[in-house]
């Protein structure tokens, strides 16, 4: 267990309790634990070790993680589609988005920013449903951007006002709602 040389009390008390379960769960099979408080503690082979695994034991520990600017990213629409025999992703629209390019027959990635939402028209067919997250992922990664931007899945008509606010030339904030629960079956919108 690594405490470093600011963790309260209460957040070393929490990790020693997690190291327990673990011995516990693994019914003796566990011969030893060690606790290491702060890159500065020294005099056990078996901190080496624990260094060693991650890299090298660092000079300091930062405060906290950098801070991360938003990515620019210009809004935009894009149709799926098999009509042509072969599902196909293309641009109708960037920049400022026309909520009048949505066709209840197929599907849609709206690129929101902070967020990327897969809309599902009520007449798109089961290939489509099925293929549009994989193209939403797909998208992302041909953009270069992070894994970590949340892809949401929406039905037509059940849309949150995040996504109708990308309409409006507004950001739809990302993760900002996280730890709020979302009533899964008022808004139909999931979150990968």
């Amino acid at each position: 267990q690594f405490n470093g040389t600011k963790s309260s009390a209460w957040e070393k008390r929490k990790a020693n309790a997690i190291v327990d379960e673990l011995q516990a769960s693994r019914h003796g099979k566990v011969k030893e634990t060690l606790i290491i408080d702060g890159v500065e503690d020294t005099g056990n082979k078996a901190i080496d070790v624990f260094w060693e695994y991650f890299g090298g034991k660092p000079k300091k520990i930062a405060d906290a993680a950098p801070v991360q600017e938003k990515p620019k990213v210009v809004l935009s629409l894009h149709h799926i589609s098999d009509e042509s025999g072969v599902m196909e992703v293309k641009e109708v629209c960037k920049g400022k988005l026309d909520k009048k390019k949505l066709n209840s027959n197929d599907a849609f990635i709206l690129d929101a920013g902070t967020s990327v939402y897969v809309w599902l028209g009520k007449g798109a067919n089961k290939a489509e449903k099925r293929e549009a997250m994989a193209y939403a992922v797909k998208y992302l990664k041909d953009q270069g951007r992070s894994a970590d931007v949340p892809i949401a899945r929406c039905s037509e008509g059940k849309e949150p006002a995040a996504f109708w606010s990308a309409f409006a030339g507004k950001d739809s904030g990302g993760r900002k709602h996280a730890g709020k629960t979302w009533d899964k079956k008022k808004i139909n919108c999931w979150t990968l």
